[in-house]
């Protein structure tokens, strides 16, 4: 577990790196981006010198190593254990049905749906959905099915595994929805709909955030928009979120994450971002919205509204 003196510390650091003021019931960033990454590389140092002060901690699922990192030979497919992405069967064995025309396949096996696949002209999608479910690890959820880059029909593309659901879940205060919340809001989701948060039927009550080719958005200037688009973020905004998801994200050391993300390939001002709205998370217990500056957070039905800053509104 990440130690807690640290995670004292760091959420003593935290009003340094966020300067804040609330309006309407929201926080909003004052400081630039090159203040608030200054902001987490001081938590770095925190982090730094207690480590070199004792022994290292290790930290949640990855333990400091990004899980794309693990490298070995391709298992032979065994017909006796379910299908998923550690037992894959030849290409040839699966059946892909674009029911929607729209380059994603529902793939069978044996008659039975085994997965998604699906292609996008642009391969930064298709990594998205890979890395997603990394994080979510990473973070210590389970809320985004095993996914992973694939090679199918159309070329290089992403494959998750089915999930047996009820249709779209709004259970967004739910814990399980909270924990959708939590991820969305760390990750940056900009296309969460009920489509895509799905009711599982096993285990019943928990929800699968499926379709992530939207996340870790670069931080840009204020005005040109970045946007979180998730119910499930929005209705959480300053409510207490459930002890026990709080308890699983503080066992995640920031820094850490924030490298991880890199070495998954994301830039180090969009990882520290990410590792700062965990971190946001872990001191205050909930979403404020501080780490993410005023900038939009709305449902998918919703129209846009940007909170003001220094007096001024942008729309």
């Amino acid at each position: 577990m990440f130690d807690s003196s640290k995670l004292t510390r760091m959420c003593q650091l935290l009003p340094d790196t966020l300067t804040l003021h609330l309006g309407r019931g929201a926080a909003v960033l004052a400081s630039d981006a090159r203040s608030s990454a200054r902001g987490l590389h001081k938590l770095d140092k925190v982090v730094h010198e207690s480590d070199a002060r004792g022994s290292r901690t290790e930290f949640g699922p990855g333990n400091g190593v990004a899980m794309r990192n693990r490298t070995s030979a391709a298992p032979v497919f065994d017909p006796t254990r379910p299908v998923g992405i550690h037992n894959m069967p030849p290409l040839g064995r699966l059946r892909f049905t674009d029911r929607r025309h729209n380059n994603v396949f529902l793939v069978a096996y044996d008659s039975k749906p085994v997965g998604i696949y699906k292609w996008r002209a642009n391969e930064k999608y298709t990594e998205n959905e890979a890395r997603a479910y990394e994080a979510n690890l990473l973070l210590g959820l389970t809320v985004v099915p095993p996914t992973i880059v694939f090679t199918g029909p159309l070329g290089k593309g992403s494959f998750q595994e089915y999930v047996l659901n009820h249709g779209g879940s709004d259970g967004t205060r739910s814990a399980a929805g909270q924990e959708i919340g939590a991820f969305d809001y760390i990750m940056a989701h900009a296309d969460r709909t009920s489509d895509n948060a799905l009711a599982r039927v096993h285990p019943l009550g928990k929800i699968a955030a499926t379709d992530n080719e939207i996340i870790m958005q670069e931080r840009v200037p204020f005005e040109n928009g970045n946007i979180i688009i998730s119910g499930f973020v929005a209705d959480n905004l300053n409510r207490p979120l459930d002890a026990a998801l709080v308890d699983t994200l503080e066992r995640v050391d920031p820094r850490e994450f924030s490298r991880n993300l890199q070495s998954m390939g994301y830039s180090r001002d969009g990882a520290d971002w990410s590792a700062e709205r965990l971190a946001e998370i872990q001191c205050e217990k909930m979403i404020t919205g501080a780490a993410w500056g005023g900038r939009p957070i709305i449902r998918p039905d919703e129209r846009p509204t940007y909170l003001p800053v220094q007096g001024e509104f942008y729309d």
